[in-house]
């Protein structure tokens, strides 16, 4: 009975200790740096003449573009809220004149460029930068970012958006889109141009009105609606996520529809569509053909429907 009790207790203990063996050196760091609030808080704000492109780069923080609802306003208004954690007590004197430089915003060409950090942070400090930044109708974005959300508003003109760990959403772009990201989701509303969309981990959601739809997922589904016939083409690839669509009920498309591992799944009428259906592949034309849709996962199921 002692042998049998010595024994459960040592497995216990080898499975304590490498439970947390396993938290330190793999999820220890994906936990978020800091905890608590801040030790200090600072707003900056600036406004500047507007250039037909805002460019901004930016470590860790969120961003929030929005547009300005008086077409007569062609200024840039910058509000950043800047998050001080000081996990090792660094010297006051030293966070003060590094948060002087903090952000910097410069005119270069037909661009207005803000860099966030653009000196190297002090050892021991921790910080986010909060961006909400108000911009002309038509204005082109682009945001560079790594561990932070990113929302920009309906009006912008074309859309550049490159995340790390951040959700981005984006509203009626008025010109192209591309946006990346690796952990997060990303949703695009009512889009009519040119549309680039790829996440590692994480969902796509969009609606497109116009133009063309690229769209990529890692480990995510992917769940779009086409809501006009203007649309051109409509690629969606998920690797180990499901792939859902809706079209309208009277549709001129070329299908490409493979699943590997996974079902296809249309309520594409058998007198529309023209080709070839089995239970993961969907190949041939309903109506004359025109939009181009290709939709594929290698582990998930594929869902089309009408709008």
């Amino acid at each position: 009975m002692m042998a049998r009790i010595m024994y459960s207790l040592g497995v216990a203990v080898i499975l304590t200790a490498t439970m947390v063996w396993a938290s330190y050196a793999y999820v220890a760091p994906y936990l978020p740096p800091v905890v608590g609030s801040p030790q200090l808080v600072i707003n900056k704000s600036v406004t500047v003449d507007s250039r037909p492109m805002l460019a901004l780069e930016i470590v860790d923080g969120s961003v929030t573009i929005r547009t300005h609802r008086d077409p007569a306003i062609q200024r840039f208004s910058i509000e950043a809220g800047v998050n001080v954690y000081d996990k090792h007590r660094v010297d006051a004197a030293t966070v003060e004149a590094y948060l002087d430089s903090i952000v910097a915003v410069n005119a270069e060409g037909n661009g207005t460029r803000i860099v966030t950090e653009p000196l190297e942070r002090p050892d021991g400090v921790m910080m986010y930068v909060d961006f909400v930044i108000v911009v002309p109708r038509g204005t082109d974005i682009n945001i560079s970012g790594a561990n932070g959300n990113i929302s920009v508003a309906e009006g912008c003109g074309d859309v550049s958006v490159r995340g790390g760990n951040a959700d981005i959403e984006i509203d009626e772009p008025g010109g192209d889109v591309w946006a990346s990201s690796i952990n997060g989701r990303i949703r695009v509303r009512n889009s009519s141009r040119e549309s680039s969309l790829d996440t590692v981990n994480g969902n796509i959601y969009t609606n497109i009105v116009g133009g063309s739809l690229n769209a990529i997922s890692t480990n995510g589904i992917i769940d779009t609606v086409v809501e006009a016939d203007t649309v051109v083409s409509c690629t969606l690839n998920s690797k180990n996520g499901g792939v859902r669509l809706r079209v309208p009920s009277l549709l001129s498309a070329t299908w490409d529809v493979f699943s590997d591992f996974g079902r296809v799944e249309s309520e594409i009428p058998s007198d529309v569509f023209r080709g070839t259906r089995t239970q993961n592949l969907m190949q041939g034309v309903s109506g004359a053909g025109r939009m181009k849709l290709n939709l594929d996962s290698l582990n998930g199921n594929i869902d089309i429907g009408k709008v």
